[in-house]
């Protein structure tokens, strides 16, 4: 019983009782960070879900603009080079332009090998089957005098004059109309 007493009864020096206060503090500290690091990693997984979240909604809102603003790159770039008065190269431009919106639209990928007139037979093809297939009639009309105004432009030497260019403004407004009165139904 003796023995149990003086092993209970331990007297440290100064300099153990520094070093043992110093080891708890660093083991103290040590947790802090850990449980710290823990709180923040947490916090930085439920921000990043967030931002995740966010994105998706984000695409979506933009997926809906993108839409509302459709084909209105092809215009833009047509009215641009128009206003410098070169109106061929405003319609090939904004009909190369306009197809690869269309291209974009209706998933249709445009190989090497592919003529022109095969690219909008291909979007006029997808067109049929897609969820637009309730655009208006004279929609492929549009798109096959567009197609030719495109093929004259490009192809030959006649004039193309300011009227040839407001048929091409005209029928690509016309086409983005039908385009959006398709998303409704």
């Amino acid at each position: 019983m003796i023995n149990l007493i003086t092993f209970l009864h331990i007297v440290l020096s100064p300099m153990q009782i520094t070093l043992i206060n110093i080891i708890s503090s660093i083991i103290i500290a040590l947790l802090i960070l850990v449980i710290s690091l823990a709180l923040f990693l947490r916090r930085n997984k439920k921000v990043k879900n967030q931002v995740i979240k966010n994105e998706a909604t984000n695409a979506m809102q933009q997926n809906v603009s993108e839409h509302q603003s459709i084909l209105l790159s092809s215009l833009a770039n047509a009215r641009f080079l128009a206003s410098k008065g070169d109106y061929r190269k405003a319609i090939i431009d904004g009909y190369l332009a306009l197809r690869k919106e269309l291209s974009i639209i209706f998933m249709v990928t445009p190989m090497a090998y592919m003529t022109e007139y095969e690219i909008m037979k291909s979007i006029l093809e997808k067109i049929k089957i897609s969820y637009f297939r309730n655009v208006d009639e004279n929609f492929i009309k549009i798109l096959m005098n567009l197609y030719k105004l495109y093929e004259k432009s490009r192809f030959s030497s006649d004039n193309i004059t300011i009227d040839d260019y407001n048929v091409f403004i005209n029928s690509i407004e016309l086409i983005r109309k039908s385009i959006k009165r398709g998303e409704r139904s």
